[in-house]
């Protein structure tokens, strides 16, 4: 029997420095059968350049005009012809037995499942083995996308997140989620993620294969994040997750997912408090229509106090207020 295609899928914008890196470590695989696709989203810099002589040894580099990261991935997809895809942001890293291992866990698993490593989070500039690894919730297998849907946003629980990248997705459960909304600008990956879980029959971990996850020093994501477009964009995306999880929660986990979901758009709200007053009322709004307005967030700074006597946004304002000044 042959072996599967993977395609690995790979948006890149403005990522001259690290897209090398990423695209050496997609081809040095050792699953004998990985096609690689790189999608140069409008970049400015010499990203299409770095990629070109990649083509030789077999990678199809793809440029189109900037339209953003998901329309990157929705022509990477188009062109995918992998019964399984491998999604890699082009400052990332895979280790080099990540695909197969993870192909070997789904061949002794139930039908439709998707498989999820570790990941290895690394500061740009040093070595990558170097960095945290971490389980995270991906170390629970389970056959209830849902309940591990809620239980990976529950806090305090020590799951963490679950980048793309740890990901190995069946093209079947792929095809069954639909392509990347371009209207989504933050928590892209939660957003597809969660549609994509819910089109699987379960989830398996595999244990030894590796995501590498880089963190740069200056994220450029956290400023352009709070601004009102990317914060709508985030709003749509939690929309997303309430549109498609609710209805398929059971008497045992419907408050549970309700709870959790509130607390992202209580998160939203906060994010938008004072700047974008009216991203605060639609987030507020959201939350309270799902039951969950407790909108305590426990600053960890001097603010507590504040919060505990006048209320949260009398403490996000003076806080916002103390840094503007100093």
């Amino acid at each position: 029997m042959p072996h599967p295609l993977v395609s690995v899928l790979i948006p890149a914008y403005n990522a001259e420095r690290t897209v090398a890196e990423t695209v050496t470590s997609a081809l040095d695989q050792t699953h004998p059968r990985v096609e690689v696709i790189v999608v140069d989203d409008g970049s400015t810099d010499g990203t299409l350049e770095a990629l070109r002589p990649f083509e030789a040894r077999g990678v199809r580099v793809i440029a189109q005009e900037n339209a953003g990261a998901c329309a990157a991935r929705n022509r990477a997809l188009a062109e995918a012809r992998g019964d399984y895809l491998q999604y890699l942001d082009a400052d990332d890293l895979l280790s080099p037995d990540k695909i197969e291992r993870a192909l070997d866990l789904l061949a002794a698993s139930p039908d439709g499942c998707l498989a999820i490593s570790g990941t290895v989070y690394f500061d740009d500039g040093t070595d990558p083995d170097d960095g945290r690894f971490s389980r995270g919730n991906a170390s629970v297998d389970s056959d209830d996308p849902v309940q591990w849907l809620v239980d990976l946003w529950t806090p305090n629980r020590e799951w963490g997140m679950a980048p793309l990248h740890a990901w190995l997705i069946p093209r079947d459960a792929a095809d069954r989620a639909g392509p990347w909304d371009p209207a989504v600008t933050q928590d892209q990956d939660g957003e597809y993620s969660t549609r994509v879980l819910l089109a699987a029959s379960g989830v398996r971990w595999e244990p030894e294969g590796r995501a590498y996850y880089r963190k740069f020093a200056h994220d450029k994501s956290v400023s352009s994040g709070r601004s009102a477009r990317h914060l709508r964009g985030r709003l749509r995306a939690i929309d997303s997750k309430v549109r498609h999880v609710l209805p398929r929660t059971t008497d045992t986990n419907r408050t549970q997912a309700a709870a959790v979901l509130a607390r992202q758009y209580r998160d939203v709200a906060f994010h938008a408090y004072p700047q974008h007053r009216d991203v605060v009322r639609e987030a507020e709004w959201r939350a309270k229509r799902l039951g969950g307005y407790d909108m305590t967030f426990h600053h960890r700074t001097r603010m507590k106090h504040v919060e505990r006597l006048a209320g949260w946004k009398v403490a996000k304002y003076a806080s916002h207020v103390y840094n503007n000044i100093f």
